[in-house]
């Protein structure tokens, strides 16, 4: 890190959009997210050209650390009038830098900017120690469930700090495991899934937003078509199949060798029963809605087995507890871990949060 070299951008929709529009060689900074997640940034609904999208320390052209943030409302009766809130989806800093104040600082002047008006959904464990210190106060305490429908190598490979050499093998268990318990749930899932079918889409129908308006109401952040249309837009996601070293997947969002979004309608007789939508990169996938009503959710978690399996999608993250009971209760599975996670919010916000509840897809912005 350069003292003399360090800067500090404030990312703003009106900067951002100015960022995209300027030549390659122009641009004196990189951004915390890739392109492409850039701009379906820019189309948000509801977002103004002031609001801030991200704080970022950089020296000599690299990333130090950054804020992201991504403006949303709270439910109201009127969207246009709710209390406008600040998600922290993500906070990042360098090896380099995580002694320093560098990170504090950027952090603060996100908060400050944002009229502290923010909060940060299941933050990781070793923050902690620093949230205890910021006025901030827990607004939920969920079990983040890792479900997991075979042995998957990415987490074999880490947990036993396997050589890469040995990744053929690890592979080959991942796919025999898989099949194994495929095997062992298919007469439950074709019994379930008999007199079902499914609809997939891009974006949500008429039809799609009547079923799933209903579930969402008590939800924390305001919902409209528009707003769950942008939240599930295929154009966030872009395979990247080679130059993969040139950026660093840790913290930039949006791109992977195998990356995209399924969404689903799932119909019994004719009649819409649940909707499934969920973010896949590689082998791991990212719940982002899961609605039904407790009567048909092992019919919709036999949908989603299917289409996870399908996929060769080993393992899943989940917030929704109804879902992880229902599926690990109808399917085996090879593993179930939970993990508690905390919600936090900071006390200038804390006031509004009194009448809602953190859902899963509140905040779900990866």
């Amino acid at each position: 890190m350069d003292k003399n070299d360090l800067q500090v951008v404030f990312l703003t929709k009106k900067e951002l959009r100015e960022y995209l529009q300027s030549p390659q060689d122009h641009r004196t900074y990189p951004l915390p997210f890739s392109l492409n997640k850039a701009q379906w940034l820019l189309d948000k609904p509801g977002l103004d050209e002031n609001d801030l999208l991200a704080v970022m320390a950089v020296s000599r052209g690299e990333l130090l650390s950054f804020a992201h943030l991504v403006p949303d409302f709270l439910s109201s009766p009127n969207q246009d009038t709710g209390t406008k809130i600040y998600w922290i989806v993500q906070w990042w800093a360098a090896p380099s830098v995580k002694s320093t104040v560098v990170s504090t600082y950027v952090f603060s002047e996100a908060l400050r900017l944002s009229n502290n008006m923010a909060l940060t959904k299941a933050y990781e464990e070793n923050a902690d120690t620093f949230y205890k210190k910021q006025p901030f106060t827990v607004i939920g305490t969920m079990d983040r469930h890792t479900i997991f429908i075979g042995a998957a190598k990415d987490m074999v490979n880490q947990k036993l700090h396997l050589p890469k050499w040995l990744s053929p093998i690890t592979s080959w268990v991942e796919s025999i495991s898989m099949k194994y318990y495929n095997a062992i749930n298919s007469s439950r899932i074709n019994t379930l899934t008999k007199d079902l079918d499914l609809r997939y889409m891009n974006q949500l129908d008429g039809e799609a937003w009547n079923f799933i308006q209903p579930y969402i109401q008590s939800d924390l952040a305001a919902k409209s078509l528009a707003q769950i249309n942008w939240q599930l837009d295929p154009r966030q996601y872009v395979s990247k199949p080679w130059n993969h070293g040139k950026m660093d997947g840790s913290k930039i969002k949006g791109f992977a060798e195998r990356i995209g979004i399924v969404n689903f309608l799932v119909y019994r007789n004719g009649k819409s029963i649940g909707f499934i939508s969920f973010h896949y990169i590689h082998s791991t996938a990212y719940m982002k809605y899961c609605i039904a009503n407790d009567a048909d959710m092992p019919m919709v978690c036999a949908c989603l087995y299917k289409n996870l399996y399908k996929l060769n999608i080993s393992y899943m993250f989940t917030d929704n507890q109804t879902l992880a009971e229902h599926f690990t209760k109808t399917l085996s599975v090879f593993y179930h871990y939970r993990q508690t996670k905390k919600s936090m919010a900071h006390n200038t916000l804390h006031k509004e949060l009194q009448v809602s509840q953190l859902a899963e897809q509140d905040g779900h912005f990866i």
